[in-house]
């Protein structure tokens, strides 16, 4: 019987960038390793998505972005912001 997409269990990985990196060169390895055993939504706080390139195609594998901005830190604003695209990501 196979399994449908929605029934894997559903991973968010929250990175501060998804540029090529330490962190993100294990996250894809692992990811394409267990490719078809779970759904992966990764959010990329800065916007930077080059390392989804990596990421096999047999992987469920969402990429997102939400920019930080210029100024940083974590103002009211900001934090609303964060919340109300890991609503969307539910």
């Amino acid at each position: 019987m196979a399994t449908s997409p929605n029934s894997l269990p559903h991973l968010l990985h929250v990175f501060p960038t998804f540029a090529l990196g330490g962190a993100q060169i294990r996250f894809v390895t692992l990811a394409n390793r267990l490719a078809g055993k779970y759904r992966h939504t990764v959010l990329a706080l800065d916007g930077v998505t080059t390392a989804r390139d990596l990421v096999a195609s047999a992987v469920e594998c969402r990429v997102v972005s939400h920019p930080v901005r210029p100024t940083g830190g974590l103002s009211p604003r900001a934090i609303a912001g964060y919340r109300r695209t890991l609503l969307t990501l539910r």
